[in-house]
């Protein structure tokens, strides 16, 4: 697949499924390392309402990698942003890790 184009051998696969994610505002893709292969989920829009713990934790974790392989610093804003999230909703009330 490699000499017909298809794939790249970058490794920046898992980096552009992330970022496309949180273009569309989409849930977090889980990725599940099997043992002979990666399994990746993808899921349909969900309001933030109605993600649970796990989809929150898995969209602020890998928005904070992808904000890491971009050299951008994750902050309270840009998770604002990833969630659709008002500023006067919630203020500064969201923790990051710098």
């Amino acid at each position: 697949m490699r000499r017909i184009g298809i794939c790249e051998e970058k490794g920046s696969g898992i980096d552009k499924v992330i970022f496309n994610a949180e273009l569309y505002q989409l849930p977090a893709p889980d990725f599940q390392v099997q043992e002979k292969h990666t399994k990746s989920i993808m899921y349909s829009f969900k309001d933030l309402n109605d993600m649970d713990k796990n989809d929150e934790n898995r969209a602020t974790y890998q928005h904070a990698c992808l904000c890491y392989v971009s050299n951008e610093k994750m902050t309270n804003q840009s998770l604002r942003e990833r969630f659709k999230i008002e500023e006067k909703k919630f203020g500064n009330c969201i923790p990051y890790y710098s």
